[in-house]
């Protein structure tokens, strides 16, 4: 207890410093937020509210189910995951939770979904990280990384999450459906949830180191770094920002700590790879 109050109040004082860091440096941290929101409209919310509408209304029909049920054994990761590379880091885990809420998975198989599926956008990887490279191929080559690495890791991470008896999960009932309204409402807050998140983490990468700044946002770290090695590794571990905006969207019904993990295995996954190609 002792230990908890003194990691609380330890919290606390590294808040304050920063709260009174970014006082004095206000002006770089208003022109970053300014940057960041138009990031945000011209990128974020364009790539990812579409694909989260349709995403939403995928995962709550019949067609999914079969889907599911069409690739043995895997049909559900597949599923999950194709839509995650479809519309980006948050489409993955917001399915998960539409499909843990119907009660078609337990709360565990809506986790281990996440861990795998919680990747960066085909069109992120093809555009933004293929210009920052200056190499279009560059792009293809992490896009076929960023894949694998999400393949192994739903390899590995599922005997280590489920339980024999869990381990084949194929949905047999549909995620209760919702109006085209509901699905529009939910969509517009989570989108607007990750714009925060996006805008935060991108304010405060402004001030601090561009390493540092790199770890907490993904667009940041990989707008700064023209190596091959360090972009694939910032891919597969996507920022801090990336596990904020995944727990934001699930909303404490799933615990994001077995995604922590994953992410910093699909960063150290492909890192090595990039070396070695």
């Amino acid at each position: 207890m002792i230990a908890v109050k003194r990691l609380k109040g330890a919290g606390t004082v590294a808040v304050t410093a920063l709260f009174v860091y970014c006082l004095a440096n206000s002006k770089e941290v208003a022109e970053a937020s300014g940057k960041y929101l138009a990031l945000c409209g011209t990128a974020v919310v364009p790539s990812l509210f579409v694909f989260s509408v349709l995403g939403a209304t995928v995962s709550g029909s019949e067609a999914f189910v079969r889907l599911c049920t069409a690739v043995p054994f895997w049909g559900t990761e597949t599923a999950v995951l194709l839509l995650g590379l479809c519309g980006g880091v948050p489409l993955g885990a917001l399915t998960a939770l539409e499909l843990y809420r119907g009660g078609s998975i337990s709360k565990r198989q809506g986790e281990y979904l996440c861990t795998f599926s919680t990747v960066p956008s085909v069109s992120f990887i093809l555009s933004y990280t293929s210009e920052a490279l200056d190499s279009r191929l560059s792009g293809l080559k992490l896009l076929i990384m960023t894949l694998a690495a999400a393949v192994l890791t739903a390899v590995v991470f599922k005997p280590i999450m489920l339980k024999k008896g869990e381990r084949k999960i194929s949905p047999t009932i549909i995620v209760k459906g919702k109006s085209f309204s509901d699905i529009i409402t939910s969509s517009a807050v989570s989108a607007l949830v990750i714009c925060g998140c996006v805008v935060f983490f991108g304010s405060l990468s402004a001030i601090l180191p561009k390493d540092l700044g790199g770890f907490l946002e993904l667009s940041v770290g990989i707008s700064n770094s023209k190596s091959f090695v360090r972009s694939a590794s910032l891919l597969g571990f996507s920022g801090i920002s990336v596990l904020c905006q995944v727990s934001a969207v699930c909303k404490g019904e799933l615990s994001a700590s077995y995604l922590i993990a994953a992410k910093l295995f699909q960063g150290a996954v492909m890192g090595v790879i990039a070396y070695f190609l």
